[in-house]
């Protein structure tokens, strides 16, 4: 019995002249290679929207000059000037920080709307942030 020979078809599948799938797989990995120049594109676009977002921030000099001081009806109240690091046209910024803006919510106030702050003796210097209260872990666990 003769061994029959399979021909190869000169115009193979989808015209490809006999190599069967090659513009497939070259049209294949030319789509995957721009998907990959697209993401890093992407990604170095972030990166730079990152580093431009770090410089737009404005750093100040820990230098402590005081402001002049001020009279509240709790008292009286000195500020912090604080002066831009970067030369520019920003002028200097006095903050004032930590100050009280209402009555602690304790005992008979702790439902209640909030109340005006008691005066303070003598002068204060509100050149820091008031501490924080932190709530104890047990309230931020999920009970299930």
């Amino acid at each position: 019995m003769k061994k029959r020979r399979r021909r190869r078809r000169k115009g193979g599948r989808g015209g490809e002249g006999g190599r069967g799938g090659e513009r497939r797989r070259r049209e294949k990995y030319e789509e995957e290679e721009e998907r990959r120049r697209r993401k890093r594109r992407r990604k170095r676009r972030r990166k730079n929207m990152r580093r431009k977002r770090r410089r737009r921030r404005i750093q100040v000099s820990n230098s402590k000059e005081y402001t002049r001081i001020i009279q509240l009806k709790q008292g009286r109240l000195r500020g912090v000037v604080r002066s831009p690091v970067h030369n520019g046209n920003l002028n200097n910024i006095h903050m004032y920080l930590g100050i009280p803006y209402a009555a602690p919510p304790v005992g008979p106030l702790r439902f209640m709307a909030p109340q005006s702050p008691q005066p303070w003796p003598g002068l204060m210097t509100a050149d820091t942030f008031s501490p924080v209260v932190l709530k104890s872990c047990q309230t931020w666990t999920m009970r299930i």
